[in-house]
């Protein structure tokens, strides 16, 4: 049986006596670790995708204007430039909110705290969390977790975020 909430999985591993398997896609893992990093690496692919200029037409995107253009004339409709999942009917709007969105995905940046000292580098954090016998706390932007795979998760939504907030921006 499959279903998105951790409490009813976890009561019918209980009920079937198995163990819960993580599902991401049409992909399945023993651990939600293993799950979170799967899903961040799919949500990284998106985010290169997002944050270029794409040619639509209705709900679909395509990398190739002239198959955009063909498929819009077949719908009847116009071809437009997306970017974040924002449409722009013009193509300049689109490239400047393309150049806004990768300068907001290079400024999210993984950063370590031990204690209440902050370092860019993991090395550098790791030296100091064994040094002091304390946790390593890995940061992005507000949120914190001591989770390696759920780092890389707040990672991938951060510059989903970043890419969605670029684009909006341009139209505003």
């Amino acid at each position: 049986e499959t279903t998105s909430c951790c409490q009813s999985a976890s009561a019918l591993a209980k009920k079937h006596n198995k163990p819960i398997e993580y599902v991401v896609g049409d992909e399945s893992f023993k651990s939600e670790g293993e799950a979170d990093v799967y899903l961040a690496s799919m949500i990284e692919k998106k985010v290169e995708e997002m944050q270029s200029v794409q040619y639509a037409a209705g709900d679909n995107c395509y990398r190739c204007p002239m198959t955009a253009k063909k498929e819009a004339k077949k719908a009847k409709a116009k071809m437009t430039y997306r970017v974040g999942g924002v449409d722009f009917e013009d193509k300049a709007l689109a490239e400047k909110a393309a150049v806004l969105a990768s300068e907001r995905v290079s400024a999210v940046k993984l950063s370590y705290k031990v204690g209440k000292d902050s370092f860019c580098c993991d090395k550098m954090a790791g030296v100091k969390a064994k040094k002091t016998g304390s946790k390593m706390t890995y940061v992005v932007g507000e949120e914190e977790t001591d989770s390696a795979s759920e780092a890389k998760m707040l990672v991938a939504k951060a510059k989903l975020a970043a890419i969605v907030a670029a684009a909006t921006a341009v139209i505003a």
